[in-house]
């Protein structure tokens, strides 16, 4: 997104220039490493003319894709942890006026991201959002996966706080969810629930997670046991 001859990498490499103050805004101190973390940069903050440059011009490609309405790319431009914040803006932009762009924006930004659930009404919003033709957030062979499944699904969650066990995201696997269940520290939790297939927003395997997306999961057990007994 910048020049890249080796004179002009070294003299941003070498430049006394101060951060800009929008990244200095959001520089994190409290680290080994100060980071950055802004919707168009996320990463360190050194070297100080080369971030600056970096992100002058993503900002300049952002503002064109926004005054051009190409969606994709003005999302892609965000750093992941932003790209639901960009969706929104594409939404209210008029992305919905699109259905299928709508949802293979939903689909990439949604198997995407991490922790959904911190986002949960965004989400849930999103997905009922009545743009019509839902199943394009699917690709072929997950449709017809999904289409193959019984209309009563049991499904798993794996969470490692209260907080999270409310959430959209699901799965057909169990071990993927006590996966999930230890992934941070804290109270590992499975919790299992039944969902009606016609409740089912979408499924996706690309993530090799065998996820079911719905807000209408009845939940019907939820255990708190140590990790090592999650493994057995």
């Amino acid at each position: 997104m910048i020049g890249t001859d080796l004179e002009t990498m070294t003299r941003l490499m070498h430049s006394k220039e101060p951060l800009h103050p929008e990244l200095q805004a959001r520089l994190r101190t409290d680290i080994n490493f100060p980071m950055v973390s802004h919707p168009l940069y996320v990463g360190f903050s050194e070297p100080a003319g080369l971030v600056n440059a970096q992100f002058e011009a993503c900002k300049q490609a952002v503002a064109a894709a926004l005054d051009a309405r190409e969606w994709q790319r003005y999302i892609g431009l965000h750093a992941r942890p932003y790209r639901l914040d960009a969706l929104v803006d594409a939404i209210d932009g008029g992305l919905d006026d699109k259905p299928a762009l709508y949802w293979e924006m939903v689909s990439w930004v949604w198997t995407d991201s991490e922790n959904n659930y911190q986002s949960l009404h965004e989400w849930i919003e999103i997905w009922n959002s009545g743009v019509p033709d839902r199943h394009l957030v699917m690709n072929d062979d997950d449709r017809a996966t999904l289409e193959a499944l019984p209309e009563v699904l049991k499904v798993w969650r794996g969470v490692s706080c209260d907080e999270a066990i409310e959430g959209l995201s699901w799965t057909l696997d169990r071990d993927k969810a006590v996966w999930f269940a230890q992934r941070y520290s804290g109270s590992p939790q499975l919790v299992e629930g039944r969902v009606q297939k016609a409740d089912v927003c979408a499924y996706f395997s690309n993530r090799s997670e065998a996820e079911i997306v719905s807000a209408d999961v009845q939940v019907i057990d939820c255990n708190v046991v140590p990790a090592r007994v999650l493994r057995k």
